[in-house]
């Protein structure tokens, strides 16, 4: 508890936030996460109505994505609580993302309006982003560690 200097209250006691590294590292980490699998989620819903006209190959990629989407939103929303399985399941998708862009975006094997001169670059930028992140929230430690 911290007490400041003030006439008004001067018994009242404002209680310490945890507002160290980790915890803002944390929250950080889970709101791009989060951000990654809703913005994944609105994209694939813009390609509903056309999904007729794609094959095989492209639906088993969408919907990969779609878990894949699922999985980021549910480890963000986790790992904003600091819950012990996120950590796993946040590294696991954000491999599992990073992996998928090379079919989807480098191969072309999914719709997408990138420019295709630049699509091995977006794959590039996506997996140091993945392996980034992936590196800070093992950083983060867990609820003990901070």
């Amino acid at each position: 508890m911290t007490r400041f200097p003030d006439r008004r209250f001067p018994d009242y006691q404002f209680p310490d936030f945890p507002m160290h590294d980790r915890f803002v590292q944390r929250r950080i980490a889970a709101a791009l996460l989060i951000l990654d699998g809703l913005g994944t989620a609105v994209r694939l819903m813009s390609l509903l109505p056309t999904l007729v006209v794609y094959g095989p190959v492209t639906l088993t990629l969408l919907a990969a994505r779609a878990l894949v989407a699922l999985l980021q939103f549910t480890s963000g929303w986790m790992l904003w609580d600091d819950r012990p399985p996120a950590r796993p399941i946040a590294i696991a998708a954000l491999i599992a993302s990073a992996l998928l862009m090379i079919p989807e975006v480098g191969l072309r094997l999914a719709p997408s309006n990138l420019d295709p001169t630049f699509r091995w670059w977006a794959v590039g930028a996506y997996a140091i982003y993945a392996a980034a992140i992936g590196m800070w929230i093992r950083r983060t430690g867990h609820r003990s560690g901070g």
